[in-house]
């Protein structure tokens, strides 16, 4: 599976930081609090690194910009993305109704942080975004039909194997599985499991690294949603999956975005951008 690639990238390249911090953040959307190892800008060597070695290794495979698989990855990322700028836009339009907080950032869920500051708990839930300003989001498809999967890096880069666009073939399947790869940088998951890695148990750092896919399982699916992907998808895509260490069972994936409070919120993000296309629920 492509996490094993990915994870396999992560131990050749060393990590090192000039500028290491330690503290608690807040993941947008799901607003679990997580520790992070990394400032923003070392998740971006860091990930200059990992994209350079793949580049020396694979780039004879890289397909041209201009080929239709890319043309087509392309216009599906850059929909999800404008979701994902979406919800930054609310953020930055609704400070001024919590501006009197002590706190810097907000979430990316508006309606979430607004009813927190109702309750008196903003300072406990909000959101950090402040590594996604900026990011130079770029998507290569890479030809390898053997290989059914994605990979992504905190800097923006994303690479889409062939073997995936045989495996799913519409637009709103192929979006599931980019969804899952921005949601990895969106909740800042690579900082996150560098903390497990390092210092958890091989058990335990093998069932928080599953704990985060589930949660890009999550996060992706509000985003796809959001840019006017029908969610119910998601569910049937994920339950094609296999599982490998870093994933649970597809089953299991597809149950747990198949809950009813899961789908709700997806759905109503659904609904506000195709209203003509939400199936009636």
């Amino acid at each position: 599976m492509w996490s094993f690639v990915y994870h396999t990238y992560l131990v050749q390249i060393p990590y090192i930081s000039r500028t290491p911090i330690f503290q608690l953040e807040t993941v947008p959307y799901t607003n679990r609090i997580h520790f992070v190892i990394r400032s923003p800008l070392d998740d971006r060597e860091y990930a200059e690194s990992c994209f350079a070695f793949v580049r020396k290794n694979h780039s004879s495979k890289f397909l041209s910009p201009l080929h239709p698989d890319s043309v087509r990855v392309n216009l599906i990322t850059a929909q999800l993305l404008r979701a994902v700028q979406r919800g930054l836009d609310i953020k930055n339009r609704d400070v001024a109704l919590i501006h009197e907080s002590s706190c810097k950032d907000v979430s990316l869920d508006a309606r979430h942080a607004i009813e927190s500051k109702k309750q008196g708990k903003l300072c406990k839930s909000q959101s950090q975004t402040a590594h996604l300003d900026g990011l130079a989001w770029e998507v290569i498809v890479v030809k390898n039909d053997r290989h059914v999967g994605a990979m992504s890096w905190p800097h923006g880069k994303i690479i889409v194997f062939t073997g995936l666009l045989i495996h799913l073939k519409t637009d709103a399947e192929i979006a599931t599985a980019l969804s899952h790869d921005i949601a990895h940088v969106v909740a800042r998951h690579s900082s996150e499991s560098i903390v497990y890695k390092k210092w958890f148990p091989f058990p335990l750092m093998v069932h928080f690294l599953r704990r985060m896919e589930i949660e890009a399982d999550h996060i992706g699916m509000l985003l796809m949603a959001a840019a006017g992907f029908d969610p119910h998808i998601a569910p049937m895509v994920l339950e094609k999956q296999g599982n490998d260490i870093y994933h649970p069972s597809g089953k299991k994936r597809a149950q747990l975005l198949s809950r009813a409070k899961v789908m709700d919120e997806a759905l109503e993000l659904y609904r506000e951008v195709m209203p003509a296309k939400a199936p009636e629920v």
